[in-house]
């Protein structure tokens, strides 16, 4: 098929479609894509931000553990004699 053909068979394709097509079909799919990368978008953010509070909660029970570690140690020594008798 030569590509005057194919010109002639485009042509008469949109000529037959409804001007009310032509013009919604390229709004409504740029809706779709407007309202997918917001969701995208949102998605990636949220994670990211959840991500964050969660490195940063446990990096405090770290530092918190850090600092009474010997506190913590004396404890379990102490349940250990308790349980011991």
């Amino acid at each position: 098929m030569s590509s005057f053909s194919k010109k002639i068979i485009a042509r008469n394709l949109i000529h037959r479609l409804p001007l009310r097509s032509l013009l919604i079909v390229p709004f409504v799919l740029q809706i779709f894509a407007a309202v997918g990368l917001t969701g995208y978008i949102s998605l990636r953010n949220g994670q990211k931000a959840v991500n964050d509070v969660s490195v940063k909660r446990v990096n405090r029970l770290i530092s918190i553990c850090q600092l009474e570690g010997s506190l913590c140690k004396f404890q379990r020594f102490e349940t250990d004699e308790a349980l011991i008798g």
